[in-house]
Formats: structure tokens, C-alpha cells, sequence
């Protein structure tokens, strides 16, 4: 498995995101899928059913579940408490609800500030693979 290096991925991801139309957890996926893991095209498919933390209920950040999928996918399901808890020390919630509380969902600066939470956790992911 080669991997473009870390910020490049991390900059990709967040494009997917910003520009492509792609869901956090969408944008996690593909970065990896097309920079070097192999990824089925079906758990990319899988994901879409997280978008708005978890179909529109906003229950938990889909960049943090996908990040999660991926551990355990890669055989790495060991580390997936440890990326939770990382995730909820750095932002004090994992609950997409209450991280976007203060923007209007549909807004660009929702958007932009949810990129946040993709380079995050594409950072995590870079660090174990």
C-alpha cells in the first residue's frame, strides 16, 4: 500500500468535501480509496446512509465514523475506541448535532468549519497507516 504524503492526502480529502459535493465521511473514504488503500467500492457506497450524522438525524460526525469503518476494515478495529477518543477530547462532542450547533446546516461556513473535523481525522488515519 503506498500513500501520497500526509498533507496531500489531508488537502484531497478536504477538496472532496469543500468543492466535490462528497460527505465527510465520503471525502475520508475516497482520499484513501484513490490515493493508495483498497477500498471496495461498496464501502464507500456504504457511508452516504452517515451523511448529516446519519441520515439527517445528526448523531455523530461522519468523518469520525468513517475514520472508524476504515480502522476496522484495515484489520485495526483495536484502535477505533482510541480515535473516538481522541476525536471527543479535540472537540468535546462527537455528536454531529452539537458540533454544528451554532451554523445554519446548509451554510458555507458550516461547511468550512466541518472541514475541520475531515483533516482531523485524515490526519489520525494517516498516523496508522
Amino acid at each position: 500500500m503506498v500513500l501520497m504524503d500526509k498533507t496531500e492526502l489531508i488537502k484531497i480529502a478536504r477538496k472532496s468535501y469543500l468543492d466535490e459535493g462528497y460527505s465527510c465521511s465520503e471525502s475520508v473514504i475516497l482520499a484513501l480509496k484513490n490515493h493508495g488503500i483498497d477500498i471496495p467500492d461498496a464501502i464507500l457506497k456504504s457511508v452516504s446512509g452517515l451523511r448529516t450524522g446519519i441520515g439527517g438525524r445528526g448523531c455523530i460526525c461522519g468523518a469520525l465514523m468513517a475514520s472508524v469503518l476504515v480502522a476496522g476494515y484495515l484489520d485495526k478495529a483495536d484502535i477505533s475506541a482510541d480515535l473516538h477518543d481522541k476525536f471527543k477530547n479535540q472537540f468535546k462532542s462527537t455528536c454531529c448535532r452539537v458540533l454544528t450547533r451554532k451554523f445554519n446546516f446548509k451554510s458555507r461556513e458550516r461547511k468550512e468549519f466541518c472541514a475541520g473535523f475531515v483533516e482531523y481525522m485524515m490526519d489520525e488515519l494517516c498516523q496508522i497507516l
